[in-house]
């Protein structure tokens, strides 16, 4: 499985574009228990979030590959950074 290429970018507060003009994600929507401007920011928050996801899925693989240090279990920030790498990679 692979993920739409980046960049993404945010337009309209909650829509996440790929740069093919492709809708990546929506992050709008709410509940009822929290008023809207903190939903509103919230939403928007998510939605930069999102936008930033391949860029950071690359930035972390690359430092896992020229880390040139040997995966240990007991290196806790090492064994993270391989579980959300292969999270995003639906591994």
């Amino acid at each position: 499985m692979k993920h739409t290429p980046g960049p993404w970018k945010v337009k309209s507060d909650y829509n996440v574009f790929s740069g093919g003009g492709r809708l990546v994600a929506n992050s709008g929507g709410h509940s009822g228990s929290v008023c809207p401007e903190e939903i509103h920011e919230e939403n928007k928050a998510n939605a930069i979030l999102i936008a930033a996801a391949p860029d950071l899925l690359e930035a972390l693989e690359n430092l896992e590959r020229v880390a040139g240090i040997a995966m240990t279990e007991d290196d806790p920030d090492r064994v993270a950074a391989r579980i959300a790498i292969a999270k995003a990679r639906h591994k």
